[in-house]
């Protein structure tokens, strides 16, 4: 048996199912944890834990204390800033397989909050830290989830700065698309009608896109009527025509898996 110290609680972990732990984890092959080697996986393993949080509670607000860190397993984190007159922008969604949390820092500078019920793998920060030092592979994953999360950034920021509301809509639900694929498996395997599901209520959206439940609703409609997507229910549509979907949000490159 191996003792960890949680800070709250000391925890005897049998190392024998420390492997079968990471195993069965559904992000496993999509995470830093895929890249350690055997010994950072055996920690990793040893100081995770798993938390579950209901949908619309707080995960940390802002500038408060960040002890942990970790990877959303299940469901959509949402961030956001709250402006001194109230006024809220969600500046971020991260999904499964998505690293929460800011190593080498006391606090946060946005606030953490379920959208959806949320299943996360939560590290204790400062025993993450150490394990990130002492393992390049660790520090190398970790960093390319950064360049790629500030690439993300920059995109949505010229989403939001040029496009128009049907243009970003067109670009939310392809990026939830884009998400529901990454599987691991060739893009010659891709199906040809995909089905996605809006991870968050309507209002969340809203305020991530800069635009109203009603412009959402409308523009739904249109894409249905013009047989790009099919309205199953309020919240989960089959992607009819990707290639016009792309071209609608201005994603040239999804022009080459998805011809119009």
């Amino acid at each position: 048996m191996a003792e960890f110290d949680f800070g709250d609680r000391v925890v005897q972990i049998n190392q024998n199912s420390l492997q079968s732990k990471c195993d069965t984890c559904p992000i496993h092959n999509r995470t830093m944890c895929a890249f350690a080697g055997e010994d950072a996986a055996r920690e990793l393993a040893m100081i995770s834990r798993t938390r579950r949080i209901s949908a619309g509670q707080t995960i940390v607000t802002e500038q408060d204390s960040l002890d942990f860190v970790g990877n959303v397993v299940s469901g959509v984190v949402k961030l956001s800033k709250t402006l001194e007159d109230g006024r809220q922008q969600i500046v971020g969604l991260l999904f499964p397989s998505d690293f929460m949390g800011h190593i080498f820092s006391d606090h946060t500078r946005f606030a953490y909050e379920a959208a959806s019920d949320v299943e996360i793998c939560v590290f204790d920060r400062k025993a993450f830290e150490t394990l990130v030092q002492n393992n390049p592979e660790i520090q190398h994953e970790l960093l390319l989830k950064v360049l790629t999360e500030l690439d993300a950034t920059r995109e949505w920021m010229v989403l939001l700065g040029c496009q128009n509301a049907r243009e970003r809509i067109a670009s939310f639900l392809l990026m939830l698309l884009r998400r529901s694929l990454q599987t691991g498996c060739p893009k010659e395997d891709l199906p040809p009608n995909p089905t996605i599901r809006f991870p968050i209520n309507r209002k969340n959206i809203a305020l991530f896109l800069g635009t109203t439940i009603e412009t959402i609703s409308r523009q739904i409609q249109s894409m249905s009527k013009a047989r790009i997507l099919k309205i199953i229910d309020g919240n989960t549509f089959e992607i009819i025509n990707p290639g016009r979907l792309a071209k609608m949000a201005n994603h040239e490159e999804w022009l080459e898996d998805y011809p119009v």
